[in-house]
């Protein structure tokens, strides 16, 4: 009877083992499996667009001011003029580092003061009409004129923020540019003198 006893005891002593060991090796394979499984990470399956970027850049700058890179400036400056200047342009970078630079700021700042001086005094000084003083009054108009060129090539003529379109001084100004060329053609080719544009030019000093 002990005999027999042992035995049964043994059998389920050996069965208990077995089972443990197949729940252990179930866990194991199992722990192995899950370890091996690749990582899956998220990937946009859209290619990222810079263009577009930049685009939406642009278009969402403020319009009330100039914009203080060439990525919110309008993607071509002048575009009926050899087809545009893009912002890659070497012509317009150098326009964009003028219109930023803030000695190249004082310097026209100068020539205005300069110029708005020498306006004021005309009419008191018949003499100062010619001569040396008429040069030094177009060589400032070349100055403003550049001063606006390089303006609308580093920000654009007209468009979203673009130098015109942000501000009614920078509207002024282009007039008054315009009327003083106009000046120049008249006192130029038809040889009138009494017409004369310069107290327009006088409005440039409140800017």
């Amino acid at each position: 009877l002990r005999s027999i006893i042992r035995e049964e005891v043994a059998d389920k002593a050996r069965e208990a083992g077995i089972v443990e060991g197949k729940h252990k090796f179930n866990n194991s394979t199992h722990s192995t499996i899950s370890d091996s499984k690749p990582e899956i990470s998220r990937t946009d399956s859209a290619p990222y667009d810079n263009k577009h970027d930049t685009n939406n850049l642009h278009l969402s700058a403020p319009t009330d001011r100039l914009p203080r890179t060439l990525e919110e400036a309008v993607p071509v400056a002048l575009p009926l003029i050899f087809g545009g200047l893009s912002r890659t342009s070497p012509i317009r970078l150098k326009c964009f580092q003028i219109s930023r630079d803030k000695t190249w700021g004082v310097f026209f700042l100068l020539t205005l003061l300069a110029n708005c001086t020498y306006i004021a005094v005309v009419p008191d000084e018949p003499s100062l009409k010619s001569g040396a003083w008429l040069i030094f009054d177009w060589t400032c108009n070349v100055i403003y004129a550049f001063e606006i060129l390089s303006n609308n090539v580093a920000y654009g003529f007209i468009g979203h923020n673009a130098w015109v379109s942000v501000s009614y001084f920078h509207k002024m100004e282009f007039g008054i540019l315009v009327c003083t060329v106009a000046e120049g053609i008249v006192q130029g080719f038809f040889g009138i003198d009494g017409l004369t544009a310069r107290p327009f030019r006088l409005l440039r000093i409140i800017k």
